[in-house]
C-alpha cells in the first residue's frame, strides 16, 4: 500500500470508470465495483488496482478474491473463477499507467507556508530562508537545510544532516548524518515507460526511498524511488557527483560509486561493493558483497561475491586481461604478414 505520508487517494473510480480511461473491456464483473488503491499484484486487496503484465500470472495460487486486475484476455478467462476482477487490455502496463494517477497521486510539494506548521523541526536545526519544509516533514536535530532546498510531504530527515543547496528530497526516509551535496535529487518517480501500443505512457512510482544512517549523496546525483516497494540504500554508502540509481535499487551498507555510476532498476547490491566512474548495471543483476565493477564497465549478469570484474560488457577481469592479450597477438601477427 502507498505510504498516506506521501501520497493521498484522489477517491474512488469505478471499474466501469478505469475501463473507460484505458479502452478496456469488463470481464463479467459489474461495473458499479470501486477501488481506492494500487498494489503490486503479489499483494494486491480487494478494492485495489494492480495489473499483470505477461501471459502468466507470478506466484502458486489464484490472485485474491475482490482484487482489481488490468490483465489480456488469456489470463482473465483463465482465473474467471478465482473471485478477483479483471478488466480486459491489450497492454496492461500501459493501461496501469493511466489509471493508476486517477486513483492515487503523490501529495502536493509545497503549500502557502514556507515551513509547514505540521512539519517538526528538531533543535539547533539552521533552515535557508528559501529553502521549504512541506508538510508532515521531520527534520532531525542540528540539521542544515541550505538554500532552495525543498523537503517533500512526510520526509524524515536524521538528525546532523547537512542538505545542500537546491536540493529536493521526496518520499523518503533518512537515517542521521545524510549529506546531499549542491542539487542531489532523492525521491523522484523512476523511469517507468510503457511503449509498444500508441504513444509512450509514463508508469507512476508508489514505493519510497530509505537511506541508511551516514550516507554521502554528491551533487546532481539522483536516486529514484521504488514502483510500489522500496530503493534501500545501507548506512554509510557513499556517492561520487552525477550518479544515478534507478527505482526498487537495494544497497548493501558500505558500498562506493564514482562518479557517472549508473545502475539500472531493480538491481541487488551487496555490502562494501566498490564502481569505478561510469560503471553501469543493466536491469535486476545481482552483485555479490566486495565486488568491484570497473572504471567503464557495463555489466550485463550477475557478479559472484568478491570478484573483480571489467570491460563491456563486463566480464571478470583475468578473462578480460586474456581476451586483451588475444587480440594484441593477433594484431602483431597481422602486421608481421602485411
Amino acid at each position: 500500500m502507498a505510504d498516506s505520508r506521501f501520497y493521498e487517494s484522489l477517491g474512488p473510480l469505478t471499474l466501469a470508470e478505469i475501463a473507460a480511461i484505458t479502452d478496456g473491456q469488463l470481464a463479467g464483473d459489474p461495473g458499479d465495483l470501486t477501488v481506492d488503491a494500487v498494489e503490486p499484484v503479489e499483494t494486491c486487496r480487494a478494492g485495489a488496482l494492480s495489473y499483470f503484465s505477461g501471459d502468466t500470472a507470478p506466484g502458486d495460487g489464484p490472485p485474491p478474491a475482490g482484487a482489481v486486475f488490468l490483465a489480456k484476455e488469456s489470463l482473465a478467462e483463465a482465473f474467471a473463477s478465482s473471485g478477483a476482477h479483471f478488466i480486459v487490455v491489450s497492454d496492461p502496463r500501459r493501461a496501469f499507467g493511466l489509471a493508476a494517477p486517477r486513483i492515487v497521486a503523490e501529495r502536493v510539494l509545497f503549500g502557502d507556508d514556507r515551513i509547514d506548521p505540521t512539519a517538526r523541526i528538531g533543535d539547533d536545526c539552521l533552515i535557508a530562508p528559501s529553502a521549504t519544509v512541506s508538510a508532515g516533514a521531520v527534520i532531525g536535530a542540528r540539521t542544515v537545510i541550505g538554500p532552495g532546498v525543498v523537503v517533500g510531504p512526510g520526509v524524515e530527515i536524521g538528525e546532523n544532516s547537512d542538505i545542500g543547496p537546491h536540493c529536493v528530497v521526496r518520499c523518503t526516509i533518512a537515517g542521521a548524518r545524510l549529506v546531499l551535496q549542491s542539487g542531489a535529487r532523492i525521491g523522484e518517480s523512476g523511469f517507468g515507460v510503457a511503449v509498444g501500443s500508441g504513444r509512450p505512457v509514463n508508469v507512476p512510482h508508489f514505493g519510497r526511498v530509505i537511506l541508511g544512517e551516514d550516507v554521502f549523496v554528491g551533487a546532481n546525483s539522483c536516486i529514484d524511488r521504488g514502483l510500489f516497494t522500496d530503493t534501500v540504500v545501507g548506512d554509510g554508502c557513499k556517492f561520487d557527483n552525477l550518479v544515478h540509481v534507478a527505482h526498487n535499487v537495494t544497497i548493501g551498507e558500505g558500498s562506493v560509486f564514482a562518479g557517472f555510476s549508473a545502475i539500472s532498476g531493480s538491481c541487488n547490491i551487496g555490502k562494501n561493493v566498490l564502481f569505478g566512474g561510469r560503471g553501469g548495471l543493466a536491469d535486476h543483476v545481482n552483485v555479490g558483497d566486495g565486488a568491484i565493477i570497473g572504471a567503464n564497465s557495463a555489466t550485463m549478469k550477475d557478479v559472484p561475491a568478491g570478484e573483480f570484474w571489467f570491460g563491456s560488457p563486463a566480464v571478470p577481469k583475468r578473462e578480460y586481461v586474456r581476451e586483451r592479450m588475444a587480440i594484441k597477438r593477433l594484431i602483431k601477427t597481422k602486421t608481421r604478414d602485411s
